[in-house]
């Protein structure tokens, strides 16, 4: 991942340690004073009801662990974020030269920051993926970007430390469902998605069971959206999108290839020969794979792009016909194209 503003957040911290030692040598004691500051972050502000929709990301709050070697924390303090972003957060409390450091920031509320005793068990954390995380991506989970707790590099009286942390899960982003040039209009009513992890970790990783929609059409529970959204335009470009400027957007652990059902209804098309047909009932497209980037899994800190979904009620140069009365069909196949960046800000924003 690229190490700037948007995608990552650095870190670094002045130590001052209490014995002196030749410089580029680890000092041998406690270090005594533990200075943390952070560049290159803007600090969430609340005066406004657009905060975090500027276009960068946003730290609102977080915690500092110090841990040993062993991986045990010896420190666990709240982030104070004006002073981290400005002259720096003191940490008075001596530490031992060979301590570590593991930041968290924008905690999810749900997580007992003072109840987390080691390094393993803060990795390790659960935290249900909920429809509140999908509100704004500029106020994503961070961690450490490593994955795992940074050393303390001591010169003389002072060590210094750069962590680098990023976002703890990954996100798929779908910009339009369009028609191929037989549709004539459709309205979609539901974006969801399939065959994901129902709970993210501190570390970056996945846990819980994996959500199957199978060939169900009840969408209780799934990460998604419902909502009346129309195509606009004509043969060949007929396009529904959430609304101008906005994607459908969500927050998944990172793992293994999740997918996007999509739901559409009131299916207009002219058959070869030039008539007519509206299709009534529901129908479902599928993503049953990637072309492009063609990840082989998703990792966290990254963005998975998918331009459009098309919907194709004849098969024709695009493919067979790849609508279907229910979700996961096994005689249907649609693949599209996907576009993998790193999490940068960009002027779309989530329809959640």
């Amino acid at each position: 991942m690229k190490k700037i503003l948007l995608m990552t957040i650095a870190f670094s911290a002045l130590v001052f340690a209490s014995c002196s030692k030749e410089s580029g040598k680890e000092a041998e004691g406690d270090v005594t004073q533990l200075t943390v500051r952070l560049a290159g972050v803007l600090p969430e502000t609340r005066m406004t009801g657009t905060a975090g929709q500027t276009g960068q990301l946003k730290l609102n709050d977080g915690q500092i662990y110090i841990v040993n070697a062993a991986g045990s924390v010896l420190q666990s303090v709240v982030l104070d974020v004006a002073a981290a972003t400005g002259a720096g957060q003191a940490i008075a409390t001596p530490v031992p030269s060979d301590s570590r450091v593991y930041i968290l920031g924008n905690v999810p509320k749900t997580v007992n920051t003072g109840s987390l005793t080691t390094l393993d068990q803060i990795k390790s954390t659960a935290v249900l993926i909920s429809a509140s995380d999908q509100n704004d991506y500029t106020k994503a989970a961070l961690a450490n970007a490593s994955g795992d707790a940074v050393p303390l590099t001591v010169s003389g009286t002072t060590a210094t430390v750069m962590v680098e942390i990023s976002p703890l899960y990954s996100r798929m982003e779908l910009n339009r469902v369009v028609g191929d040039s037989s549709i004539v209009s459709f309205r979609v009513t539901g974006v969801f998605v399939d065959s994901y992890y129902s709970s993210f970790t501190l570390g970056g990783g996945s846990a819980g069971v994996i959500w199957t929609q199978s060939q169900k059409n009840d969408f209780t529970g799934n990460i998604g959206d419902t909502g009346a959204w129309n195509s606009t335009g004509t043969p060949p470009n007929t396009v529904a999108v959430p609304a101008t400027g906005q994607v459908w957007a969500y927050h998944i652990a990172a793992a293994d290839l999740p997918r996007f059902i999509v739901r559409v209804e009131n299916i207009v098309y002219n058959d070869r020969s030039g008539t007519q047909h509206t299709m009534s009932g529901v129908y479902y497209v599928t993503v049953t794979g990637y072309t492009g980037a063609a990840p082989t899994k998703f990792e966290r800190g990254k963005i998975y792009q998918i331009q459009s979904v098309q919907i194709r009620a004849l098969a024709n140069s695009g493919g067979p016909a790849n609508i279907s009365t229910q979700p996961n069909p096994t005689n249907v196949t649609t693949t599209v194209q996907t576009k993998v960046i790193d999490w940068v800000a960009t002027p779309l924003t989530p329809k959640t």
